[in-house]
Formats: structure tokens, C-alpha cells, sequence
């Protein structure tokens, strides 16, 4: 990938690891499949307990978005493999192990489903419904064990897999990233959020 087929004025830092789209667009795909051959992940029973993740007291346990009325489970998994990071979605939003936890200064980067299948039974194939609506200014709430840390929305954008990767690494001050499938496009395409902290306070 060459630096300047990103517009710098379009992106702070776009550099996510290529493959982590991919993922996205991997379990899209396969969700349809599970949904047509009638997998168990559609059906509304409970899931066994994750294995693999993480607890530590920066960690993201719950997202909420008050503009969508959006709430849900934060999983942190310890592997990246294509593999644990699918089944990892199947228990809510996931933030990749090679990005920042919440309180550290870098991008925290979370991902999740979203799906327009009339039929799905699972909320978390559609977690990541609608996130193309926000717009500057709207809030985004993460949840740690012992803080919730407030986010001011600054941009979306609607991008191509191709296009780039989102750095990890440190920058100066907190940043956090959704992104999702967009359902109606080509697999490359995926709706990204772009939002920084605003506040943080303890919980109880």
C-alpha cells in the first residue's frame, strides 16, 4: 500500500491491520450462511462462556450509545486469530488485543456486527446496527470494570478495506474506533467511526 492513496485530511492514523477488515467481511459472509442452514449461533439460547479473555481493569466491558439506544457487551479477546476473534463476536463487540485499552494513550479499536436479515435471534449479529447515523458531537460511552469513559464523535466514514491500516500505536491522547460491515455494500466497504475522549469518572 502506497502513503499516498490516503487522503491525509480523511484519516488520523488509518492504518488497521488490512486483515482485521477481513475478518469483519469473513463473518458477515458466514452469518448469512449460518443463518440460511439454520446454525445454532441464530438460535436464542445462551452461549457457553468465552474462553480467553481478558479482566483487567482497563478493559471494556460495555458500550453504549445513547443517540441509537445501543447497549452491549464488550469482549476482550487475548489471540487475534481469525478464529478466536469469530467466536468472540459471537458474545457482543470485541476490541482487538493489539489495540489500546481504555485510559492509555492510543486507539482503542472496536468492532462488531451488523446485519439487515429480518430473522436474526442473536442481538449481537446486529450490535453495530445503524452506527453510520452518528454524526460529530454525538456521544459513545465505554465501560471499564471501574470507569466509564465518555467519547465525542468526530467523524464516519464510509472506507475500503484496501485503502489502509489504523496504528496501534501510542499517539497523544485517547482515541476510539468502531467499525462494522456495511451490509448493503461490497464486503470491502466498511462504515468507521472515529470519536475522542471527552471525560472519564469513576463508577461504583
Amino acid at each position: 500500500m502506497q502513503n499516498e492513496t490516503i487522503p491525509t485530511e480523511c484519516r488520523f492514523f488509518l492504518t488497521i491491520k488490512f486483515w482485521v477488515f477481513w475478518i469483519i467481511a469473513f463473518v458477515a459472509l458466514t452469518s448469512v450462511v449460518a443463518f440460511v442452514t439454520g446454525s445454532d449461533a441464530f438460535k436464542n439460547t445462551p452461549f457457553e462462556p468465552l474462553q480467553g479473555v481478558l479482566h483487567g481493569s482497563g478493559d471494556p466491558v460495555r458500550i453504549s450509545i445513547p443517540t441509537l439506544d445501543m447497549d452491549a457487551s464488550v469482549v476482550n479477546p487475548i489471540e487475534s486469530d481469525i478464529k478466536t476473534l469469530d467466536e468472540a463476536l459471537l458474545h457482543g463487540v470485541v476490541r482487538h488485543p493489539e489495540s489500546h485499552r481504555l485510559g492509555e494513550a492510543g486507539i482503542t479499536f472496536l468492532f462488531g456486527h451488523s446485519s439487515r436479515l429480518p430473522f436474526v435471534r442473536n442481538k449481537n449479529f446486529t450490535v453495530f446496527n445503524n452506527i453510520e447515523k452518528l454524526v460529530s458531537g454525538d456521544s459513545i460511552i465505554v465501560y471499564s470494570s471501574s470507569r466509564a469513559y465518555t467519547y465525542r464523535v468526530s467523524r464516519v466514514e464510509l472506507v475500503n478495506a484496501d485503502e489502509g491500516f489504523i496504528s496501534f500505536e501510542k499517539i497523544f491522547g485517547n482515541e476510539l474506533v468502531l467499525s462494522t460491515c456495511n451490509s448493503f455494500g461490497s464486503r470491502q466497504d466498511r462504515y468507521v467511526v472515529y470519536a475522542t475522549l471527552e471525560k472519564s469518572k469513576a463508577i461504583n
